[in-house]
């Protein structure tokens, strides 16, 4: 037929071969991981390897199961630790500057003795002792108990400080038998009046009784000692405003004889 060649039954083409070799499936690449920012630990010498078994205790079980503390924590109490501190500096400063760390007087050491008479000078005031009285009563002022007395300190007061001074704490007696302790001690009294003295002005001396209350049945003593305080005075650091802090102290004393008037009148 024609001028096509026959290649076969019904013209299918050439024959092919029927040993077909298929090369077996290639699988993708996995995905792209970004590698970890990992630190290596370098441990100079690391601690021993504890033994395994069903017995063997893990040393950092307990670190591990401690939560982290937070930062906002750890921020809190140093904030904490640092007030701390900063307020043990301020009492301590307060302490040194009121004197807290200066050297206390010996306590058996004894005390200058100063004549009837002789003036004492105190600091911010003088102080002249001049009599003393074993008496009933003192204007119109009585002692509490029946039958009690009321031992009486004559002393000349003269303040050199630049304003008016509560003058009441600046003398005490001491050894005295039956004397009756209370919070209003000493009792003052002017010795031009009698009446009740608490204060007296800069360059103006007055002459003040100062009293105690003795118990009943207790006889008038021979002499009184009285006891002389001087108020050491300490400016602060506050130097801009004049401040200044006051430490009154035993400084001497005085052996007065006692005059007894109790058996008439005061």
């Amino acid at each position: 037929m024609g001028g096509f060649p026959e290649t076969g039954p019904l013209n299918q083409g050439p024959a092919r071969s029927t040993n077909v070799t298929y090369a077996p499936p290639v699988s993708s690449p996995p995905p792209y991981q970004r590698p970890g920012l990992q630190v290596a630990r370098h441990v100079a010498n690391p601690p021993p390897t504890p033994p395994a078994g069903p017995d063997a205790v893990d040393p950092d079980a307990d670190r591990q199961a401690e939560p982290p503390v937070p930062p906002e924590v750890r921020r809190s109490a140093r904030t904490v630790r640092l007030m701390l501190a900063g307020l043990f500096a301020v009492v301590v400063g307060v302490v040194g500057l009121l004197g807290g760390f200066g050297r206390a007087p010996s306590g058996s050491s004894a005390l200058p003795t100063v004549p009837v008479g002789q003036t004492f000078d105190g600091g911010q005031y003088r102080i002249t002792v001049l009599s003393a009285e074993f008496i009933n009563e003192m204007g119109n002022q009585k002692p509490k108990a029946a039958g009690g007395h009321i031992l009486a300190v004559e002393a000349s007061i003269e303040v050199t400080d630049t304003k008016t001074r509560n003058v009441r704490d600046i003398l005490d007696v001491q050894n005295v038998k039956g004397l009756v302790k209370d919070f209003a001690d000493p009792g003052m009294n002017y010795v031009r009046d009698l009446n009740l003295a608490s204060a007296v002005q800069p360059g103006l001396p007055e002459k003040i009784w100062y009293s105690w209350e003795i118990a009943p049945g207790v006889r008038a003593p021979k002499n009184v000692t009285v006891v002389l305080i001087a108020a050491n005075r300490q400016l602060t650091n506050f130097r801009f405003m004049n401040y200044y802090v006051e430490f009154p102290a035993p400084a001497a004393t005085t052996t007065v004889p006692v005059t007894d008037r109790s058996a008439g009148d005061a």
